[in-house]
């Protein structure tokens, strides 16, 4: 199968292009700025995804199979920042490959967010009333619409929370970022207020895998770990992982937090739906934070933090 990956150097994407390569795959992966390092396998093409003539002309050049879609300006403040430049991104490059999924008769799998919803109440469904709270999670949800809206039937959207895992550049996944707080010698500050419910992009890549031909499961599911936690905990599990101090992190209050009162509280999913589809299971976070490595620019400030 020819498989072509959007975002293929971040969390997501790159998790899925090992996946699909160890599965014999032909990979295409498009990348903005940052690579990864496959050695000889699959095929990388460097590209502007908001340039939709040069992205029109690629895909039915290849004519993929399947096409994955897990490009996004995924960071809300640079959402807000420049708004037109992300909906580039966030929404005229999903559009677009819809509509080059319906001319090349192939499947599309693109990857959306649980910031559709307002965390409110947590817990949320496929078939719960979506009300984003910020410019991002709007973006995402518009961008889920142009897909229903297109006429194409062989896709699946798939909102996922909060990933783990270990990033391309080191810096995307919860523990990275964590460590890079901690490099620089500050202690990270993690909200005790916030429920998520973490899955590892290793294993988003096996429900990714599994959905590449299965026609029959198509229209929006949800995927997510199979536990939750507040942030404060869980960063206080990647330190007793990595044996860092847990007096290295400090819990914090949204509702005590000036400029923060509107961030999502509980932004948990229900999987059910999928889950009872595949053969896949969720992942405990103990599961997913055993699979954590310590980031390669970090090693020198944690060898010399725990040795």
């Amino acid at each position: 199968m020819k498989v072509l990956i959007t975002g293929a150097s971040g969390l997501v994407g790159a998790a899925c292009v090992r996946k699909f390569l160890n599965e014999k795959n032909n990979v295409i992966g498009l990348y903005n700025s940052r690579s990864i390092n496959i050695g000889n396998a699959g095929k990388w093409i460097k590209i502007d995804l908001s340039n939709q003539e040069l992205i029109t002309k690629l895909v039915l050049k290849e004519a993929p199979d399947l096409i994955i879609n897990c490009a996004a300006v995924s960071n809300p403040p640079s959402v807000d920042l420049d708004p037109i430049a992300a909906a580039k991104v966030n929404i005229a490059l999903p559009k677009l490959l819809a509509e080059l999924s319906i001319k090349l008769n192939t499947r599309l799998i693109h990857i959306s967010t649980d910031m559709v919803f307002n965390g409110k109440k947590g817990n949320y469904s496929v078939c719960d009333q979506v009300s984003p709270p910020n410019s991002y999670g709007n973006q995402k949800l518009e961008a889920e619409k142009v897909i229903q809206n297109s006429g194409l039937n062989n896709f699946v959207i798939l909102r996922i929370t909060i990933v783990m895992g270990n990033s391309p550049g080191g810096k995307r996944s919860i523990h990275e970022k964590i460590f890079e707080i901690l490099s620089m010698g500050e202690k990270a500050k993690l909200f005790a207020d916030e429920i998520r419910q973490p899955c590892h992009a290793e294993n988003i890549a096996d429900v990714i895998f599994e959905l590449r031909e299965n026609t029959e499961i198509n229209g929006i599911f949800h995927w997510a770990g199979d536990d939750f936690n507040n942030r404060f905990q869980i960063g206080k599990l990647i330190l007793q992982k990595f044996n860092l101090p847990l007096s290295l992190i400090e819990p914090l209050l949204i509702k005590n937090t000036s400029g923060f009162e509107n961030r999502p509280t509980n932004l948990t999913l229900n999987i059910d739906s999928l889950k009872n589809l595949i053969k896949t299971k969720p992942e405990t976070i103990t599961e997913q934070i055993n699979k954590l490595t310590v980031p390669t620019q970090f090693e020198k400030w944690y060898n010399n933090s725990v040795l």
